[in-house]
This record gives C-alpha cells, structure tokens and sequence, in this order.
C-alpha cells in the first residue's frame, strides 16, 4: 500500500475545515506520486511520536466553500398544492 487518506468525523456542514491526513508509506514498492497540497501529511519521527504538518492550501478554498461555510440558509418556500377532485 502506498497511502492512505484519512479525515476525522466528515460532516457536510463542516467540510470546510475538515482537513484529512495523508499516511505515505516509506517502505512502498510503489511511492505515492501525487501531491495532495490539501492534505495534511501524517508520520511517525524517530522518536515514535506522530507528526501531522498543516495543509499548504485549506480544503475549503479546494472545495471553493466560502469562509462562512455553510452560512445562513434561504428560508424554506412551501408552495400550497390544491387537490383535483
């Protein structure tokens, strides 16, 4: 396995800070090529302590969510339905 992604409790209403965790395997037959500049990147230091760096782009910006994500909502609009008969 190259990597693996992990992001902590999705939530819609929280996708703009949700911000997942690329594990890359230093020990993969096949790296991980690709850069995920939204994704902060997790490892384990020397010492045994897990290290997670900052994304260098936020998630929501990727996503193109506003800073106020998700916001006020329009108001809910329920039109009356007559019945035939």
């Amino acid at each position: 396995m190259s990597a693996v992604l992990t992001i902590r409790t999705l939530r819609v209403w929280r996708a703009r800070d949700a911000v997942p965790v690329l594990w890359a395997n230093p020990n993969a037959l096949f790296p991980l090529m690709a850069e995920f500049p939204w994704a902060a990147q997790g490892r384990l230091a020397f010492d045994g302590e897990i290290v997670v760096d900052e994304p260098v782009v936020e998630p929501g910006t990727v996503l193109g969510l506003p800073p106020d994500w998700p916001g006020p909502e329009r108001p809910l609009r329920v039109r009356a339905s007559t019945a035939a008969g």
